[in-house]
C-alpha cells in the first residue's frame, strides 16, 4: 500500500502586524499570511494526496474577524474535496474558558473533512481503508495519560498532535511552560508523526533518541515575528510523506514568502550619534529591502545619545521596505524598539498579558499605555 499525505500546520489566519496596509486596506501582513495558506492549498491540490493532514493553529486567536474564517473555510473545503482532511486545533484557537466551544466545531458536517478539537480520536477515514489516524488536540495534552495513545494492530498508524517533542530543541526552551508530547508516545511504531506548534519545518530530534525520520514538524507558512528567523525563517511551506512497504519519505515543499531579514547588529559603544546614523544609512542603502520586513539591532548606546541619531533620516532611507524597525538595546537596559512594531519576547508576553485582565474594547489603548511605560513607542502591533 502506498499513502501520499500533505502534512500543513501553523496557518495562523489572522497574525496582523506592523502598520503597512495592503491596496486594499487591510493589514498588509494579514494579507500575505492568507496569500501563504492560499499557495499550500493550490499546491497540495494540484499533488492529489490521498490524506491531508492539519497539525493545529489554523487561526491565530479564538475570537478571529469572521473574514479570516470564511477564508478557512474556503480552502480546508477545497482540500476535502480532494480527499480525507484531519485539521486538530492548536493551542492558539482553543478558547481560554472551557465553557466555550472551538471555531473549528463550526465546520463540522462537511464531507471528508475530520475536525478534532476537544479529545484524543481515532479517525479512520473509509476512502482509505487500513489506515487510522490518532489526532491528538493541544489541550488533550494536558490531562491525557499518553499510554492510551497506541498503534492499533494490522493498520497503518498515523499521529497527529499540536504541542512541544519531550527531549528536542523546542521543549529545552519551553520547560515547564508548554504541554508536552513524550518521547516515548513519538517512538512507538506510527507509519508518519505529524506534528504542529513548533514553526521550524524539520524531523524531531530527541536528543538521547536522536533524529526520528518519521516524526515531523511541518513548520508554519509565514514568519511570525523576527523570532521566527532563527527557525528556518527563508524556506516556509508544507510536507509531502509518502508511505510505502520501503518506509517513510518525507519532501519539504518551499512556496514563496515575503522576505524578512534582521541587517548585522550595529556595536555601537563609543560612537557618537552621526556615525550612528551613517551607518544605518549604509546598512538600508546595500541591502535588498524593496517590500521586505526589515529588522536591524543596535547594541551599547545610552539613551541620551541616541536621541541624537537621526531616525527619521534612517526610516525615510527605509521606506521601501514594507516594514523597518530599529532595535535599541541601551547600556544596562532590557531590549526596545525605537517606534512601531513588536520586540520578539517580551512585547509578546506584555501583549498576552494585557489580553487576559483587559475587556477586548480597552485592549489596544491599555497596551499603548503599558508600552509606553517599558519604553516601547508606538501603536499596539
Amino acid at each position: 500500500m502506498t499513502l501520499r499525505i500533505a502534512h500543513i500546520s501553523d496557518t495562523h489566519l489572522g497574525y496582523e502586524a506592523y502598520p503597512a496596509l495592503s491596496p486594499s486596506g487591510n493589514n498588509q501582513r494579514g494579507e500575505d499570511v492568507v496569500r501563504a495558506l492560499h499557495n499550500a492549498v493550490n499546491d497540495i491540490v494540484a499533488w492529489k494526496p490521498d490524506l491531508v493532514i492539519h497539525s493545529g493553529d489554523v487561526l491565530e486567536r479564538p475570537k478571529t474577524d469572521i473574514r479570516y474564517m470564511l477564508v478557512a473555510q474556503q480552502l480546508l473545503r477545497k482540500l476535502a474535496a480532494v480527499c480525507p482532511t484531519i485539521v486538530i486545533a492548536g493551542n492558539h484557537e482553543l478558547p481560554r474558558s472551557r465553557k466555550e466551544a472551538c471555531w473549528l466545531d463550526l465546520l463540522n458536517g462537511t464531507e471528508n473533512l475530520h475536525i478534532i478539537s476537544n479529545r484524543y480520536e481515532v479517525v479512520r477515514p473509509k476512502s482509505i481503508p487500513g489506515v487510522a489516524i490518532h489526532a491528538v488536540p493541544h489541550d488533550v495534552l494536558k490531562d491525557i495519560d499518553q499510554r492510551v495513545i497506541e498503534p492499533s494492530d494490522k493498520e497503518m498508524n498515523i499521529l497527529v498532535a499540536h504541542g512541544v517533542a519531550t527531549g528536542s530543541e523546542l521543549f529545552l526552551r519551553s520547560l515547564g511552560r508548554e504541554y508536552a508530547i513524550e518521547a516515548d508516545t513519538l517512538l512507538r511504531g506510527w507509519a508518519y508523526a505529524a506534528l504542529g506548534h513548533w514553526h521550524r519545518q524539520g524531523p524531531v530530534n530527541l536528543g538521547a533518541s536522536g533524529t526520528i525520520k518519521n516524526v515531523w514538524y511541518a513548520g508554519s507558512l509565514e514568519n511570525m515575528g523576527f523570532r521566527d528567523l532563527r527557525d528556518n525563517g527563508e524556506s516556509r511551506g508544507y510536507l509531502r510523506v509518502v508511505l510505502d512497504a520501503r518506509g517513510c519519505t518525507v519532501s519539504p515543499v518551499h512556496l514563496p514568502i515575503r522576505p524578512m531579514f534582521r541587517l548585522p547588529v550595529i556595536e555601537a559603544s563609543g560612537m557618537d550619534g552621526k556615525s550612528i546614523t551613517e551607518i544605518l544609512l549604509s546598512r538600508v542603502k546595500d541591502a535588498e529591502i524593496d517590500g521586505a520586513i526589515v529588522g536591524q539591532v543596535v547594541n551599547g548606546v545610552g539613551r541620551d545619545l541616541w536621541s541624537l541619531v537621526d531616525v527619521a533620516q534612517v526610516r525615510s532611507a527605509a521606506s521601501r521596505a514594507m516594514h523597518y524597525e530599529v532595535a535599541v538595546r541601551y547600556e544596562h537596559s532590557v531590549a526596545t524598539e525605537t517606534r512601531t512594531g513588536h520586540t520578539d519576547v517580551f512585547d509578546a508576553a506584555l501583549a498576552s498579558s494585557v489580553d487576559e485582565v483587559t475587556p477586548e474594547a480597552m485592549r489596544s489603548e491599555v497596551l499603548v499605555k503599558a508600552r509606553s511605560l517599558v519604553g516601547i513607542e508606538g501603536e499596539a502591533g
